[in-house]
């Protein structure tokens, strides 16, 4: 059985195989972050007269409640990456630097990042199992509103028939001769509640805002609450299922990139085991290597201090009460 840091037949893995988590990853994380709360966040304010459509908006709002909870859950995870990116950038520095530090301080040293490194995996498989259950439920009410959309289309298709058959009959008395009141009389067969099923489900829904511009210092005071004031138009079910279906979507690209960044913190872990084996070795012929490893953790670190900012924004523009 191989232990980190280490092949199946006891090699040491080589430190060039370190993969890289690019910080396009972490900005790709942001910007899906932001997508999915675009996605729901007019559903805030969504309106629908029909009653079937009625029940199921609220649930649609819970959802949006959610996320912006794990959004807000995934802020300390950023600031324990972008934490444990400087740690590692500074251990590669101290071996370009080897007579500053003994191997014993940078082993002691190792062994803190490794387990700093373990509470970064945990944390981020925690958000991760959060974004799951978004989607998951996002999906269910999705499914939920596209059967009630159904249902609805089914109702005024059926009713349309029996319209036909009642005009058929009016149609068939009137050619027998009788008073008009009487035609009247038969065409009033279906309820006022049944004729209403002419309609299909419609919903109220808020324009999607645009995306605030990334290198947005601060906010303007005048547009917290813009969010909460912007026109609305009436759109068929249809489109809102879209936006829903855009939402998940995007919700599954989050959990790529969530899951891209368990993989690298683990191969992180095993390296660094490596890097303690290896001590007198690394100090010598890997300069290089280790100014790439240094410069790559800090770039790391500063799209987890990018992704932290963006999202603090995200949680600051739109609605508190939300």
């Amino acid at each position: 059985m191989s232990t980190a840091g280490q092949t199946a037949d006891g090699t040491l893995v080589p430190l060039q195989t370190m993969g890289t988590l690019k910080p396009l990853t972490i900005e790709k994380m942001m910007e899906s972050s932001w997508k999915v709360f675009q996605n729901l966040e007019p559903f805030y304010q969504a309106i629908c007269s029909h009653e079937m459509g009625q029940e199921v908006l609220p649930k649609i709002t819970k959802e949006l409640k959610t996320y912006r909870e794990t959004l807000g859950r995934s802020l300390p995870v950023a600031e324990l990456g972008f934490s444990m990116a400087q740690d590692n950038a500074f251990l590669f520095k101290c071996l370009l630097d080897p007579g500053q530090y003994s191997d014993e301080d940078i082993k002691a040293f190792i062994a803190d990042a490794n387990e700093g490194t373990s509470e970064a995996i945990v944390e981020v498989k925690e958000v991760l199992g959060l974004v799951r259950a978004n989607r998951q439920g996002i999906s269910a009410v999705r499914d939920e509103l596209r059967t009630i959309n159904d249902q609805v289309k089914e109702q005024k298709e059926a009713h349309a028939d029996q319209k036909l058959t009642a005009q058929n009959r009016a149609n068939f008395w009137s050619s027998v001769g009788k008073t008009a009141s009487s035609i009247a009389n038969v065409v009033k067969i279906l309820p006022a509640r049944e004729r209403d099923k002419d309609d299909d489900l419609m919903i109220l829904l808020p324009f999607i805002l645009p995306m605030i511009e990334w290198g947005a210092s601060e906010l303007q005071s005048s547009n917290i609450r813009v969010a909460e004031q912007r026109e609305a138009s009436i759109q068929r079910c249809n489109v809102a299922l879209e936006q829903l279906d855009t939402a998940i979507v995007n919700l599954q690209g989050l959990e790529v990139h969530l899951g891209d960044i368990v993989d690298w913190w683990l191969n992180v872990q095993t390296h660094l085991v490596t890097v303690g084996k290896r001590l007198g070795s690394l100090k010598r012929p890997s300069r290089p290597r280790m100014e790439q490893l240094q410069n790559d953790f800090e770039a790391i670190g500063n799209s987890f201090q990018t992704y932290k900012s963006g999202v603090t924004k995200l949680l600051e523009y739109y609605p508190q009460a939300l």
